[in-house]
């Protein structure tokens, strides 16, 4: 039991740092899907439709590419999240522990993920698949979902 908490924090923390260092960076993009790295919400929205892409990720020319595609998603408590995410390369399995979501994503196909942002803070999704890259570049399929308060709007 103990194994597992600390395997669980450890990876948790991995990802945190990953998440930090990489997630508003720059030198990502992802040309297929126009370097969307930040999905923002409006306050107003009750139902929010975002497009995702998951690939894996790789360096080219001196930048990191692929990976999720937005790597960040800001939307407001209470608001009903519908993912439309796409593989385009190998299979992937995108995963938001926070809300119990895992759900197996076939290249070329495009698989719906619908939740209720019912929680604030910020929460990572991740692919849960290890064999869809190498570790290192694996380690990279993170992203961050921020659930704001519905009267924060700034």
């Amino acid at each position: 039991m103990k194994k597992s908490y600390f395997k669980t924090a450890v990876r948790l923390l991995s990802l945190a740092l990953l998440a930090a260092l990489f997630i508003p960076a720059a030198g990502f993009s992802n040309p297929a899907s126009g370097n969307h790295l930040i999905f923002q919400s409006k306050p107003t929205q009750s139902v929010v439709n975002i497009t995702m892409i998951a690939s894996v990720p790789q360096f080219k020319n001196g930048k990191l590419t692929g990976g999720w595609d937005p790597r960040r998603i800001i939307v407001y408590q209470g608001q009903t999240v519908n993912l439309t995410i796409e593989a385009l390369d190998v299979q992937h399995i995108f995963a938001l522990p926070a809300y119990g979501i895992k759900q197996p994503l076939t290249p070329g196909k495009k698989e719906q993920v619908s939740f209720v942002a019912n929680k604030t803070g910020m929460f990572f999704f991740q692919c849960d698949n290890k064999e869809c890259a190498p570790m290192a570049l694996h380690r990279l399929m993170v992203g961050q979902l921020i659930v704001k308060d519905e009267k924060d709007t700034r």
